[in-house]
């Protein structure tokens, strides 16, 4: 069995410059609820910024978007920067989530193709929807969507990496979890925003309705590669508004040689007085 994969490139050695922290908070209410949104995110060790992200308020709710532009192909930054423009402006134009994840996808394999890249451009994408107290999402590729609610943190999404398709393979034929583990081309990605055809991405079925005290990540792989599950889960939940900001700082202590870009959204959600 064979897969078009993409795998992410070795780390850019040698690079120790102290960089500043790009942070971001807002609060916003739609009358049901309040959502205080911060963003924060970091270059890491890598030579340039390949993450983007928007958020979008509305009377609402919001939308908010995290792209991780793929550092190893052509364009990465200019990737995740086309794919979050044209899918805000899709959805906002009335485009269903997957429908405004295809007009992206579209986009940046024209990007590609242009400069005589066809495929060699891309980027991943996780967005939330919130509107009427429920969440939607959409993703493809590995960067993530929690939800923490009564004390337990919850993955929402489905990540398209290799890894998921050797756990499959485990679970069909007699295989080891532990090989599938060690398999060195397990973080690679098999669907991604830039593809000639995406054959699948994660959706929400229907939307999610919202408790008072839920909290939501959306956040790029530089993230949860450098922290637990625990210690995202201690930084989502410890007081003040900054949680986004919290969670970047504790993954750039950690000072791991080959860190990502890193980017992180939370939303806390409050029931509005």
């Amino acid at each position: 069995m064979s897969w078009n994969f993409w795998k992410k490139p070795a780390p850019d050695d040698g690079i120790r410059t102290v960089r500043p922290l790009e942070a971001d908070t807002q609060t916003h209410t739609d009358g049901m609820y309040t959502y205080v949104v911060d963003a924060s995110q970091h270059l890491g060790m890598r030579r340039s910024q390949q993450d983007a992200f928007r958020i979008v308020p509305r009377e609402d709710g919001l939308l908010a978007v995290v792209c991780d532009g793929m550092g190893g192909m052509k364009n990465g930054a200019e990737a995740s920067a086309t794919a979050i423009r044209v899918f805000c402006e899709a959805e906002a134009d009335g485009a269903s989530l997957e429908d405004a994840v295809e007009a992206a996808n579209a986009a940046v394999y024209r990007l590609g193709a242009d400069a005589g890249e066809a495929e060699s451009t891309g980027t991943t994408l996780v967005a939330v929807r919130i509107r009427n107290g429920s969440m939607e999402w959409v993703s493809v590729g590995d960067s993530s969507c929690y939800l923490h609610r009564n004390h337990e943190l919850h993955v929402v999404n489905l990540e398209h990496t290799y890894l998921r398709e050797l756990y499959r393979m485990v679970i069909v034929q007699d295989g080891s979890v532990t090989e599938a583990r060690r398999h060195p081309d397990g973080e690679a990605l098999t669907q991604f925003i830039g593809m000639r055809t995406m054959t699948e991405t994660d959706a929400s079925k229907r939307p999610f309705p919202l408790q008072d005290a839920d909290r939501i990540l959306l956040c790029s792989d530089g993230l949860y590669r450098a922290l637990n599950e625990k210690e995202l889960a201690d930084g989502l939940t410890a007081s003040g508004s900054d949680a986004a900001t919290r969670l970047v700082r504790e993954a750039l202590a950690k000072q791991i040689s080959h860190q990502d870009n890193t980017t992180a959204i939370t939303i806390l959600i409050g029931k509005t007085p």
